[in-house]
Parts: C-alpha cells; structure tokens; sequence
C-alpha cells in the first residue's frame, strides 16, 4: 500500500501575471568613531498588480481576480564599511502596513470587490536580507 496522493484534473488552467516596483530610503547611524560600523534603517514603498486566473470549465474561461496592493514597509540592519566605497550588510524585515484591492472580473465586467488593510509588526525570518554594496 502507498501513502503516495494521485489524481488527474482536465481542462483546468491557472496564470498569475504579476508587475511589481518599489523605492527605498536608507538611514544610516554610525556605531564607532570612523563610522565604519552602523545600524540603518531601511523604509520601502512598493506596489503590485496582480492578475490571477483559475479557469476550470467553459463558464469560467473569462473570469479572472485583479489585485492591486500598496505596501510601506521596514528593514533595519547592521551594515560594515570594510572600505571607503564597500559595505555589507544584514537586515531582517519586522513588518509595516498594507492596502489591497481585489476585484473579480467575469466577461469584462466586475462582479465583486474585495479591499482591505493591515498592518504587522513582527520579525520575520523569511524576510533577511545579506548583501554587498559598492558605493560609487
């Protein structure tokens, strides 16, 4: 006998198209007297449009979810100029606040809306942040 799961599905479709952008600002704060260690804080501003289709039969080939989300959110970190013009750092994201909006399209027209928002302020460890930087 097998623990292993096994089905067939037919005639079903899924697509997520998604565009994104997003600016930053970053704030340094020397830690030693030749500033070459630091503590920063990164604040982003980010937007997202999402398209998501789920289509399963005839009926629902033109049925599809658009998303539209704004986000600002927080990263502080520990940066390390080895060199005048090279850094490193880490950094570990602890949340900020969203919007979104979702509206459910069917044949070109919308046939309901969803928005809401939230704000979360919590380490998340899924969100760190290891790079090298060359400031020229």
């Amino acid at each position: 006998m097998s623990d292993d799961l096994n089905f067939s599905v037919e005639n079903l479709h899924t697509e997520l198209t998604s565009i994104q952008t997003s600016v930053y600002h970053r704030s340094y704060l020397g830690l030693d007297n030749k500033g070459r260690i630091g503590v920063f804080a990164d604040i982003a501003l980010s937007y997202a449009n999402n398209k998501n289709v789920f289509a399963y039969n005839q009926s629902t080939q033109n049925t599809y979810a658009r998303t539209h989300q704004l986000k600002l959110s927080l990263h502080p970190g520990i940066v390390v100029f080895p060199m005048n013009n090279i850094s490193t750092h880490v950094s570990m994201g602890i949340g900020g606040v969203s919007y979104n909006k979702t509206a459910y399209i069917r044949d070109g027209q919308t046939v309901g809306e969803r928005e809401f928002s939230k704000a979360n302020f919590k380490l998340d460890i899924l969100d760190i942040s290891i790079g090298l930087t060359i400031h020229l």
